[in-house]
Formats: structure tokens, C-alpha cells, sequence
């Protein structure tokens, strides 16, 4: 939303430039699916900073540019690098859960992923309306980057799995009526 806004207001876009730098989205998801396949293999930790960092550059290009062929070429790197990111991040999530914890985990993240969807909807409106569509992009810029930093900060803090202790959640297994 704040990309429209911006292309609207800051870059004085019509709706169908504003449209292509939206079509560019687009493109650069399909490059992203594409390039995933050749990343097999690849360690999780850094290969989400990197796409988390790759993205953030996009809406930093966006933000810094008034061309419209550089915003869509700064749309096409953001959105690209955060669907891959997405991908890496949910395929991580899944692996790393417990399958007695996996439903609970999922509806959970669903309900923190809608509160923080409908933040960042209020957040990509008001910023712009009270501020400028500017410093909503540096904000949104800070949102990718400082974690991708933090990540790649502590990735050498590592310990094994058998030392995390047990799961919260206990799942009673039952075979010819004992329990395990």
C-alpha cells in the first residue's frame, strides 16, 4: 500500500505506471520461485538474512529513486527476495516443529501474522498521511534489515537439539491400549 501511495503522491505516477510497478511484483515472485530450486542445500540462517537484507536494498531503491523504471526494478528485488524469504522461513517453521506441535504452532503464527498484517496496514496509511511516504519506506527498510542483521549476529550461538530440553506439549501415543 505504501508503494501506491508513494508512486501517487511522491513520484506524481498515473494509475497505469503505479500498475506496472505493481506488475513488477509480480515478476519478481516468478523469478523468485524459479531462482529457489538452485538454493537446495543451502543453510537456512543466512540464506534468510541475505533475502531479508536483498529485500530491504529493493525498498531502499524505491524510496531513494524518482525514476519509475528504478522503481520498478527496486519493486521487482523487494518482492522477489521477500517471497523466497517467505518460503524459507514457513519451510524452516515446519521443519523445526514438532509434528505433536505443528497445529498449535501454525494457529498461533496465524493469529500474530493477522495482528501484525493489520499493523502494518494501519502503519503503511498513517505514517505517509502524518510524515511522508519516504519515511514509511525507511521504516518498512528498518523492518527487513535490522532483523536480517540480528540474525546474522547470533547465528554462531548455536547449541544442539538434544540440549533444548523436551517440548512443552506432550502427545500420549496410545498402541493396543498402553501408553507409551
Amino acid at each position: 500500500m505504501t508503494v501506491i501511495i508513494h508512486a501517487n503522491t511522491t513520484l506524481e505516477l498515473s494509475a497505469v505506471s503505479t500498475g506496472l510497478i505493481l506488475s513488477f511484483a509480480g515478476i519478481g515472485n516468478i523469478i523468485g520461485v524459479l531462482i529457489m530450486r538452485y538454493l537446495e542445500g543451502v543453510s537456512w540462517v543466512p540464506l534468510l538474512s541475505i533475502l531479508l537484507i536483498i529485500s530491504a536494498s529493493g525498498v531502499l531503491l524505491i524510496c531513494l529513486t524518482s525514476s519509475i523504471m528504478m522503481a520498478c526494478i527496486g519493486m521487482m528485488i523487494f518482492d522477489g527476495a521477500l517471497s523466497m524469504a517467505f518460503i524459507v522461513q514457513a519451510a524452516v517453521h515446519q521443519g523445526i516443529t514438532p509434528d505433536n506441535a505443528l497445529s498449535r504452532v501454525r494457529s498461533s503464527t496465524y493469529v500474530i501474522g493477522g495482528l501484525f498484517a493489520m499493523l502494518g496496514s494501519f502503519l503503511s496509511g498513517a505514517i505517509p498521511q502524518f510524515y511522508s511516504t519516504n519515511m514509511s519506506l525507511v521504516v518498512g527498510f528498518a523492518i527487513l534489515a535490522v532483523p536480517s542483521i540480528i540474525i546474522l549476529r547470533y547465528k554462531k550461538r548455536k547449541c544442539r537439539h538434544e540440549k533444548n530440553g523436551s517440548y512443552p506439549i506432550k502427545v500420549k501415543r496410545w498402541v493396543n491400549d498402553d501408553i507409551y
